[in-house]
């Protein structure tokens, strides 16, 4: 069971600002190149170029077969946080909305300006992907709830299917396979491991940093719970802050059950490792973390099994696992 933070939506009358940040894309090229010995001349570098287009320029059903994969872009979500909202096609085409947003579009000259159908989805998904937390939220404003209501997991993690791409910018590592990345201090075969939940880990190196963490005392973990388990959170469930609703989706859970002969606790720890360049910017969820474990109410269903909800101060290899590792040697 997974008890995951609800909240009352309210509404309080405004729209979505138009978000006229160019968004850069790299466009794999499907091209190879070969070369030998008894080459008079080294090959030549295929021409790559730049290119901008507007994600609406696309087409609606383009955009809406990729609006279609993220639940908080359905119609019915979009019309109950701006009202005067029309249709969906509005939402795509509309300068209020989706209209003015733009992407540039790097790789191959000929692959950039003929853009094939797969390649529009796949800029449109990445770009969704990126925006869905703001669309949700912009602008409006919740009155919320510390309680935390029950859900069975099996209904919280379903099958997905992610589009990943490494972009060439910030953290290398993301959309590298842990069991195939060239850092050693991260290279990971976490298909082998029992306490993670999936077979492979695509995150950033701070992302794969914590999951070596937990590989290193996942044997402490067990000999002092019955269960262990590491769960990635890929966009599975939301959190919303107690102060203002902003919605959160930290990147692990990790369930711990402790059982003794009369009584069972079950402990739900929310992670969150963050990029250095980002921790000043994300301090909010640091802090909403931080309040989790004194400020949550929890529905408890059964005399006999209690469910506790606990933060981590953010992971970062670096600068904050001190305090990271201080909180939680509580847990072993």
């Amino acid at each position: 069971m997974v008890s995951l933070r609800y909240f009352d939506g309210l509404q309080v009358g405004s729209r979505i600002q138009v978000i006229e940040t160019t968004h850069k894309f790299p466009l794999l090229s499907g091209y190879s190149q070969s070369s030998s010995v008894f080459d008079l001349e080294p090959n030549k570098q295929l021409k790559k170029t730049q290119k901008d287009y507007f994600i609406k320029s696309f087409g609606i059903n383009v955009v809406k077969k990729a609006l279609c994969q993220f639940p908080e872009c359905q119609f019915s979500t979009l019309k109950a946080l701006f009202p005067q909202l029309k249709s969906l096609s509005e939402f795509i085409q509309s300068d209020n909305y989706l209209g003015k947003i733009k992407v540039e579009v790097e790789g191959v000259e000929e692959a950039v300006n003929d853009l094939t159908q797969d390649n529009k989805l796949a800029i449109v998904i990445y770009l969704l992907n990126k925006l869905s937390s703001e669309l949700q939220v912009e602008n409006v404003e919740y009155k919320g709830t510390n309680e935390f209501k029950p859900y069975m997991v099996k209904d919280t993690f379903t099958d997905k299917t992610l589009n990943i791409v490494n972009d060439g910018n910030g953290d290398q590592e993301y959309g590298i396979p842990q069991s195939e990345t060239t850092n050693q201090a991260l290279n990971m075969d976490v298909s082998a491991e029992d306490w993670f939940v999936f077979n492979e880990n695509y995150g950033t190196s701070e992302e794969k940093y914590l999951v070596k963490y937990i590989a290193k005392v996942a044997g402490q973990l067990k000999q002092k719970y019955s269960e262990v388990y590491l769960l990635r959170n890929e966009r599975h469930f939301k959190l919303f802050n107690f102060d203002d609703g902003r919605v959160f989706e930290p990147d692990f859970v990790l369930f711990l059950v402790k059982d003794d002969k009369k009584h069972s606790l079950y402990y739900q720890v929310f992670i969150e490792p963050k990029g250095g360049h980002l921790i000043k910017h994300d301090e909010w969820k640091h802090n909403f973390l931080m309040h989790l474990k004194t400020e949550h109410k929890i529905e408890q269903l059964w005399k006999d099994r209690e469910c506790i909800v606990w933060g981590m101060p953010f992971y970062n290899e670096t600068e904050t696992k001190p305090d990271f590792e201080k909180e939680f040697s509580a847990l072993l």
